[in-house]
């Protein structure tokens, strides 16, 4: 006797205990039906999920599931959020949590198939806090006056927004009500002054910002246009240094008190340490040549005034250039359309002699010529290039220390010098800014406190100068460059009956008239002013400064 036994598709056959064993039939025929051995389908499992959002933000969640072999899945929510409400659309839901709420929330939901036994899965939610970010300020109060400041914030989540103080300042106190602060100095200081705030939404509160207040004498840097902002420091004190704007964007700072060098990172807004230079040099000049490497050039410093040296921002490496054929300091240096570079005058480093002497660069072979001498021997004055490729130079001072009102045109196409009319005032550490119609402004830099404050237009078409607004404040030593709008920015300086200027200046070339852009944050003369692009603002580091000589703003132009 046999048993046959049914194994999946395959079919064995053994004898039964106790009986002999005899060979099977030949021939046995099996027979199975379907219907009586149907096959499992897979399980239908719905899909855990994990979702964060932001507060006050909805969030969508797609349900889905695997592992149907049926018709259409449906979903059902199960349990609900306890923190949120659902709107559910199919397998599409949206989670719309609590105004306010932050942390974890969850829901269930039901998945089926009509064929599979249903399946409940989880949802995890997680609504997302950001802090709100409290912004610094910097504002200007006038001694013995009061400053009415508004706190700002932003704050991603879109709430609304509180304030609290978390430390006083030294020289001062503060009246708060909500986002409105009234800062009154102590009576009689002048100076620097700060506090700091943060902003609190619902749930949190984010960083410390920090308002900085300049108590001034002078009321004009309370009404201006444009805005500024600080933008760290210098590693170390700068006098007598350059910045130089690369073709990357960055600022190259060199010269001063020692070899070290630095570089600015508009994108960042941060500073980092440059290649030491092979001299350290100050008085000197700097000019980025059509490559893209910089010549620094002269200089009083650690090696004679003729030393000069080429930074290459490729390899951020400061390499030994030919010498000048002159020792030269408070010289000038203009770069030629033709790519040379034109130095000219300045005081000899060694005997303290003025030159008349002005020599050419040749960018591409590195060497230097000299060309014809100016007219005029001349330090502390101006070289300007002109739109019609000439260069002018104007004022300066001669041997003894007096002020010069002569001015002169050099022709690069012949190497000659011809004078060209007087200033009206004699000028000396003054400044010489191209307009965009061809004419160049001349400010500051007279002898007496009055002539200071003046300034006078030359128009190159004609020869002639003509008069024009004065400026608010009698300077020397100041810095001025145009900006894109057509202005004119002028910034820093120093008279003899205010000293050290922090009030900043805009000329309007169309009305002839000046000012007020605000002050910087300290007041400083023989700074340096830098155009950065996007958006458009002007770098002010360094300079001589009775506060801090080593710290830089960040001046941004008011849209017109």
């Amino acid at each position: 006797m046999y048993r046959i036994t049914l194994l999946s598709l395959a079919v064995f056959v053994t004898a039964c205990e106790g009986e002999p064993r005899k060979r099977p039939p030949a021939s046995l025929a099996v027979h199975t039906s379907a219907k009586h051995a149907p096959m499992r389908a897979s399980a239908l499992v719905a899909e855990e999920q994990w979702i964060s959002t932001r507060k006050n933000t909805p969030a969508t969640v797609t349900l889905s599931a695997s592992g149907t072999e049926g018709g259409p899945l449906d979903y059902a929510i199960v349990t609900g959020p306890a923190s949120g409400g659902l709107e559910q659309n199919g397998a599409s839901v949206i989670y719309l949590p609590h105004p306010g709420f932050a942390g974890s929330d969850s829901f269930t939901y039901r998945a089926s198939d009509g064929v599979s036994q249903d399946s409940v899965a989880t949802v995890h939610l997680q609504v997302i806090n950001v802090p709100p970010v409290a912004h610094y300020h910097l504002a200007w109060v006038e001694k013995n006056g009061s400053k009415a400041i508004t706190l700002s914030a932003t704050d991603a989540d879109g709430e609304e927004l509180t304030y609290a103080l978390v430390k006083s300042p030294g020289h001062g106190t503060l009246r708060q009500t909500g986002a409105r602060v009234l800062y009154t100095p102590e009576t009689g200081f002048t100076g620097a002054d700060s506090f700091t705030f943060r902003a609190l939404d619902s749930t949190t509160h984010g960083n410390t910002a920090t308002v900085s207040l300049v108590v001034v004498n002078d009321g004009a840097c309370m009404e201006y246009a444009g805005r500024w902002v600080s933008t760290g420091s210098l590693s170390g004190p700068r006098i007598g240094h350059t910045a130089t704007l690369l073709e990357d964007g960055q600022v190259l700072v060199s010269g001063g008190f020692n070899k070290s060098t630095e570089l600015y990172d508009p994108l960042l807004g941060t500073w980092s340490p440059g290649a030491k230079a092979r001299a350290d040099q100050r008085h000197h000049t700097t000019t980025r040549l059509p490559d893209g490497q910089v010549l620094m050039a002269g200089g009083d410093g650690s090696q004679p005034g003729s030393f000069t040296q080429l930074y290459d921002p490729t390899t951020r490496w400061w390499m030994p250039g030919a010498p000048m054929n002159s020792a030269r300091q408070d010289h000038s240096a203009t770069l030629l359309p033709d790519g040379r570079v034109l130095v000219t005058g300045g005081g000899d480093t060694d005997s303290g002699a003025v030159r008349d002497s002005a020599e050419l660069y040749e960018s591409t072979t590195h060497q230097w010529s000299p060309t014809h001498p100016m007219t005029t021997a001349r330090q502390t004055h101006t070289s300007t290039l002109l739109h019609d490729g000439r260069v002018l130079v104007t004022g300066g001072r001669d041997a003894s220390g007096k002020r010069l009102a002569s001015a002169e045109l050099y022709e690069p196409t012949l190497g000659t010098w011809t004078r060209t009319r007087d200033m009206a005032v004699a000028r000396g550490d003054h400044t010489a800014t191209v307009l965009p119609d061809g004419r160049v402004l001349i400010t500051g830099g007279a002898e007496s406190h009055e002539n200071s404050q003046t300034s006078e237009l030359y128009d190159p078409s004609l020869g002639t100068w003509t008069a024009t607004g004065d400026m608010l404040r009698a300077r020397r030593h100041h810095t001025a460059l145009l900006l894109p709008g057509g202005q004119v920015f002028v910034v820093g300086g120093y008279n003899d009956r205010e000293g050290i200027l922090s009030l900043a200046e805009l000329f309007d070339a169309h009305s002839g008239v000046w000012k007020s852009a605000g002050c910087s944050s300290v007041s400083r003369w023989g700074t340096t002013a830098t155009l950065l692009s996007g958006p458009e603002r002007v770098l002010i580091a360094g300079g001589v400064s009775n506060e801090d000589q080593s710290s830089v703003d960040l001046y941004f132009p008011a849209n017109r």
